[in-house]
């Protein structure tokens, strides 16, 4: 039996989508190839449909197609042909992972050449350090091989799926309410976060800390219930006219969606004991002055010990509303601030008491040079 062979493209956090790879299909098997890239071995035509659906991780999955000993124009032009319709014209690009194979302007005519021969028409896409974009291979409806090394010579691959990144922009930038203050998780990390916590049967997502409504929207759209609460009844407001936005494009059910107001400590005021499935947040994080440095040391030293009792005194809280095996998803921040680092210390460590299992993290998400880092982590209840 052969056994079908993909790579998978990682965005921009690996570590990450990794692990949303790894909830997501359970059954896989993956193989790091470079950082940035993994086989995957082990799913049916219908996992892989459903992933692809649910990810925010992988920018594009390529299915294996040959493995040769070895590789020229004749060949990869070969491998092309059977992509040519009668009297169409086809786009190629040719992508190299970890400098296999020499992809260059020279390769790419000889290939144009050989099918020219062979009566097709066909044009390439320029490639740069042997790598095409993938917006650029969809816009162009491209056909794109992708060469990998292997023990016996070379892999060569078929892309079959790129991320569907004008679905993204548009829930990213074409939402009513955004605030760089609240709210800065872009919506593929959020997408990201909210299946890390996904478990068979399980439909009802929180997020006490809400701010735009980034985790409740992507959440939502990839099958969940969702509830959100603040502190904040502004911000509250923005979230909920955010994810009717949402809600009306995407075709969603308004039952599904509701919102309170209330302190993230205070959820079980609000909820049922045993009545959610799970908790994804990125909390409150301290005054924006950490990040513009205008703070002194012992003025962040000061906020990063008010945020650890702020987060034990959330998880002790969250205990009550979460169910059995319930699983907490939540950023906790690093500071770098003056050439030194701050931590929000003892979160983790006392878990346990608080009645919890660490199941993965850190797991770290920031932008270049940023003062605020986040290291996600998940929780499950025992």
């Amino acid at each position: 039996m052969n056994i079908v062979r993909y790579i998978f493209f990682w965005g921009r956090n690996p570590e990450f989508s990794k692990l949303e790879a790894e909830k997501l299909l359970p059954n896989a098997q993956f193989v790091d190839i470079f950082s940035d890239y993994s086989f995957c071995t082990g799913i049916s035509t219908e996992e892989l449909e459903t992933y692809k659906n649910l990810a925010g991780g992988v920018v594009k999955i390529a299915m294996v197609k040959d493995e040769l000993e070895t590789l020229d124009e004749k060949v990869l032009a070969r491998i092309l042909m059977p992509e040519f319709k009668k009297n169409t014209r086809i786009v190629f690009a040719i992508n190299s992972v970890g400098n296999a194979y020499p992809v260059n302007s020279a390769l790419l005519e000889e290939i144009k050449r050989v099918l020219i021969s062979e009566g097709l028409s066909c044009r390439y896409l320029q490639t740069k350090d042997g790598k095409t974009s993938a917006v650029a291979i969809d816009k162009e409806h491209a056909i794109e091989l992708t060469i990998v090394k292997s023990s016996k010579g070379y892999l060569v691959s078929k892309t079959i799926f790129i991320q569907e990144y004008e679905a993204w922009n548009r829930r990213e930038y074409g939402r009513p309410y955004s605030d760089a203050k609240r709210g800065m998780l872009p919506i593929k990390i959020a997408r990201m976060v909210a299946n890390v916590a996904r478990r068979p049967d399980r439909k009802l997502l929180l997020d006490p800390f809400c701010g735009m409504g980034s985790i409740l929207g992507e959440a939502l759209v990839s099958g969940w219930n969702v509830i959100g609460s603040d502190i904040s009844e502004e911000v509250l407001v923005r979230s909920k006219k955010n994810i009717e936005w949402l809600a009306s494009e995407e075709n969603l059910s308004a039952g599904r969606f509701k919102f309170f107001l209330s302190d993230a400590t205070h959820i079980s005021k609000h909820l049922k004991p045993n009545s959610v499935d799970a908790i994804v947040t990125e909390p409150y994080m301290g005054s924006t002055g950490i990040g513009e440095g205008s703070l002194s040391i012992e003025k962040v030293k000061n906020i990063a010990k008010g945020l650890e009792k702020l987060y034990l005194g959330c998880l002790k809280d969250w205990q009550i509303v979460l169910k059995p095996q319930g699983i907490v998803v939540i950023a906790i921040p690093r500071f770098y601030f003056s050439g030194r680092v701050f931590y929000v210390k003892n979160v983790v460590d006392r878990c346990e008491m608080l009645g919890y299992t660490t199941k993965a993290g850190p797991i770290e998400y920031s932008r270049p040079q940023a003062k605020v880092r986040r290291e996600f982590f998940v929780f499950e209840k025992k």
